[in-house]
């Protein structure tokens, strides 16, 4: 079985936020609870499931990604993370602070800009910074044209995070369908596989020092020319 290695570092694509834009502190670490994911196939609209045990407070960070590339995605009341590249598989993140409505509804609607196959997940972490959760960011395409090169994407602004108790957290698509394990150290989230040439997977960590966020390699289970990365860091309460 051949293996293709997608490896995280610097920053080309325009990250959002700062190492210490989360502040905080004091609150503890963020801490991963729950996922709930969903797919769709040629449609507008991709569902996906409530975490289960949602808390009003609770961080929802969820993944969007779609095939075919140069789609965008909302959804009301949420906000989208950073500028999102248009090449290759369309991966966004959104997150939002989780209210009363939410904790009620039992699943969540985006929507595509047009038709396609999507795939995605909503990671639910409590104790994150309640107005601003995602202290840095970065999307990177990781191409080639021979589908087996390794690449080189970004690490989340200076790729440091501006205490311990910061959350790193890594995710990839795809526009065909592979297995992924996360980088080291990572725990996986999410990860869903061969459905309808899509793979979207979400890994995180606690840090333990201020020199941890930048993740290291997604190993995929067979070669494969594109993939899209996003690694950000959650802010701690």
């Amino acid at each position: 079985m051949s293996m293709s290695t997608y490896y995280w570092q610097g920053n080309r694509n325009a990250p959002t936020g700062s190492t210490g834009g989360g502040g905080g502190g004091g609150g503890g670490s963020p801490t991963y609870q729950t996922s709930g994911t969903g797919t769709s196939a040629a449609s507008t609209t991709l569902t996906l499931t409530k975490p289960s045990g949602l808390t009003t407070g609770d961080l929802m960070l969820a993944t969007c990604v779609g095939n075919p590339p140069g789609i965008t995605w909302s959804r009301s009341g949420w906000t989208v993370v950073g500028s999102p590249p248009t090449s290759g598989p369309s991966l966004h993140l959104l997150w939002k602070i989780a209210d009363g409505t939410d904790v009620a509804a039992s699943s969540f609607d985006f929507t595509a800009s047009s038709a396609c196959n999507g795939a995605g997940g909503i990671m639910r972490i409590s104790d994150a910074h309640a107005t601003t959760p995602i202290a840095a960011s970065a999307y990177d395409d990781a191409y080639s044209s021979t589908g087996t090169a390794s690449a080189t994407p970004d690490a989340p602004s200076s790729g440091t995070a501006a205490s311990a108790n910061y959350m790193g957290v890594a995710v990839i698509g795809l526009d065909n369908d592979r297995t992924m394990t996360p980088p080291t150290d990572y725990t996986e989230a999410f990860d869903l596989n061969d459905v309808n040439n899509v793979t979207a997977a979400g890994a995180y960590r606690t840090l333990s020092s201020a020199t941890e966020a930048d993740p290291g390699t997604w190993t995929i289970s067979s070669s494969t020319p594109f993939a899209m990365l996003w690694t950000g860091l959650v802010a701690p309460a």
